[in-house]
C-alpha cells in the first residue's frame, strides 16, 4: 500500500484556534443553506435579447438518411493552439474568470476551451466566426462538453448555454446542459453520436454565429469545457460509407469484439465509437468492450476523413443485447463510509463469484489554514469473496473546514465503481459525512 501524504500546517496559539472556530461556524452555515437552483435571467446579461427557442430547446435528431448523400463539416474547431481561434471572439464580463484554452484534459489533443468558476457574477461568451448557411439543405451542430465540480464549487450555480444569432445582437438558446443526458463530473460527452442539433431553419442566413455562454449569477459554480465544435451540412456527393458490424449479442461481463468497416472518401479514416452507455472510444477500428448491466444498447460508429478537403462523415448503428450470464457475476459495493479518525470504508462483494485483483484509491481534498491539502491513499488485494467484506482506510490527517472524499474501486471482473461524500474536518476529526 502506498501513501501520498499532504503537507500540514501546525496551528499555534489560542488566537489562531479562535479564527478557525469562526471559519468552521461559517462552513456550517453554508451547509445548512438550502438555496434552490438558480435559473439564469438572460435579461440581466449584456446579451439582453437571448431568448428560449420557442417553447422548448431545439430537438436533437438522428443522422440516418440525410437526403441522397451523407454529411461534411463546414466548421471544425479542435483548438489546435493555446489561443482563442482566429475569427472567434469573446465577450468578457469577469476578467478573472472567463473562457481560456487549457491542455490538461482535452477531448481531442492538444487543447480545449474551459471557463472556471469565479468570485461574483459571470456572463462569459465564446463566439464562433460568422458562417454563411446559404445553399445547404440540412445543417447541424455538434460539439463535446464536460462539467467539473468538486468540494469548493456547486454544480447548480452555473449553466452552459449554446446560443445562435443571425445578426450578432439577438441570441436564441438552442441547447443547455440540463436538457441533455444525465452527466457526471470530469467526463466528456459528445452530441455527435445520433444527436445532432438541427439548425436547418437557419438555411440561407448569411451571418450565423454560435455562442457558448457560461452563466452564473453569483459565482462559485462548476468549471465547464467544450471541444471539437462542428457545423455539418448535407452533401449529396458524399460516397463515404461505414458499417458497425451488424447486431451483437453477449452475456453480462463478456468481451464483445466490435467490427468496423468503411469505404469511399479518402483514407486514412478517424474512427469514433459510442457504446450507448455513456462510454466512447476513438481512433480504434475494431474495439473490444464489456457491458455489466442487462438490456439493449444502441451503438454508433462514426467515420471521418482524416485528410483531404471534402470533410466527409459517415455513420452506422448497431444494437447490442446483453443477457444473463451462465455464472452470476459479482457485485462490488463501497459501503459504510465513516470517520471520525481518518476515513474508513468497506468493500463488499454482495453476490456472485470472487472479484479478482481488486484495486482501490481514496482521494481527500479540502482547505486547511492558509493552504489546500490533498491526500491520496491506495491499495490492492488478490480477491474479494462474497460475504467477506474488507475494510480500507486513510492515514490520519489534520485540517479545518469542508472536505470532499472520493473512493474508487475496481477488479478484473467487475465494473469500476466510485462513491463521493462531503464532510467537515476539525483537527484530526472527520465529522458529518454525507452525500
Amino acid at each position: 500500500m502506498k501513501y501520498i501524504v499532504n503537507k500540514e500546517n501546525i496551528l499555534k496559539g489560542a488566537g489562531v484556534l479562535l479564527i478557525i472556530l469562526i471559519l468552521l461556524v461559517s462552513n456550517l452555515a453554508v451547509i445548512a443553506n438550502t438555496t434552490t437552483d438558480k435559473i439564469k435571467q438572460n435579461n440581466q446579461t449584456n446579451k439582453s435579447s437571448c431568448i428560449l427557442h420557442g417553447s422548448s430547446f431545439s430537438e436533437s435528431i438522428s443522422n440516418e438518411g440525410f437526403g441522397n448523400g451523407g454529411l461534411k463539416w463546414i466548421v471544425m474547431e479542435r483548438f489546435e493552439k493555446d489561443t482563442i481561434p482566429e475569427n472567434w471572439t469573446q465577450d468578457i464580463n469577469n476578467t478573472a474568470a472567463t473562457w481560456e484554452l487549457m491542455g490538461d484534459n482535452p477531448h481531442s489533443s492538444p487543447w480545449y476551451a474551459m471557463c472556471y468558476p469565479g468570485d461574483g457574477p459571470q456572463d462569459e461568451w465564446l463566439i464562433t466566426m460568422s458562417v454563411n448557411f446559404t445553399g445547404y439543405k440540412e445543417i447541424y451542430l455538434a460539439f463535446c462538453w464536460e462539467t467539473n465540480w468538486w468540494w469548493a464549487v456547486h454544480q447548480d450555480k452555473c449553466d452552459l448555454n449554446v446560443c445562435i444569432s443571425i445578426d450578432g445582437s439577438e441570441w436564441t438558446v438552442i441547447w443547455n446542459e440540463n436538457n441533455s443526458v444525465e452527466f457526471e463530473p470530469f467526463s466528456w460527452y459528445d452530441t455527435t453520436f445520433g444527436n445532432y442539433i438541427d439548425l436547418s431553419e437557419y438555411i440561407n442566413e448569411t451571418n450565423v454565429k454560435i455562442g457558448f455562454q457560461y452563466y452564473s449569477e453569483s459565482g462559485g459554480g462548476c468549471a465547464v469545457g467544450i471541444d471539437d465544435v462542428r457545423i455539418l451540412v448535407n452533401d449529396p456527393t458524399n460516397t463515404l460509407t461505414c458499417y458497425a458490424g451488424g447486431n451483437y449479442t453477449a452475456k453480462a461481463a463478456e468481451t464483445i469484439y466490435f467490427y468496423g468497416e468503411a469505404s469511399g472518401g479518402q483514407k486514412p479514416y478517424d474512427w469514433h465509437w459510442d457504446f450507448g452507455d455513456g462510454k466512447m472510444m476513438k481512433n480504434v477500428r475494431n474495439p473490444t468492450y464489456k457491458y455489466y448491466e442487462l438490456g439493449i444498447y444502441n451503438v454508433t460508429l462514426t467515420v471521418e476523413e482524416k485528410s483531404g478537403d471534402r470533410n466527409w462523415i459517415a455513420t452506422d448503428y448497431a444494437e447490442v443485447n446483453i443477457t444473463e450470464p451462465d455464472q452470476i457475476p459479482p457485485t462490488l459495493e463501497i459501503e459504510n463510509i465513516r470517520g471520525p479518525f481518518g476515513i474508513r470504508a468497506t468493500l463488499n462483494n454482495t453476490k456472485g463469484e470472487n472479484i479478482t485483483n481488486v484495486e482501490w484509491e481514496m482521494h481527500i481534498r479540502g482547505a486547511g489554514f492558509n493552504n489546500i491539502f490533498s491526500t491520496i491513499v491506495n491499495g490492492s488485494f488478490d480477491k474479494l469473496a462474497m460475504g467477506e467484506p474488507k475494510e480500507i482506510s486513510s492515514k490520519y490527517f489534520v485540517g479545518f473546514g469542508r472536505i470532499k472524499i472520493k473512493i474508487m474501486a475496481e477488479g478484473d471482473n467487475v465494473q469500476a465503481l466510485s462513491r463521493e461524500r462531503k464532510a467537515l474536518k476539525f483537527g484530526p476529526f472527520v465529522l458529518n459525512i454525507r452525500e
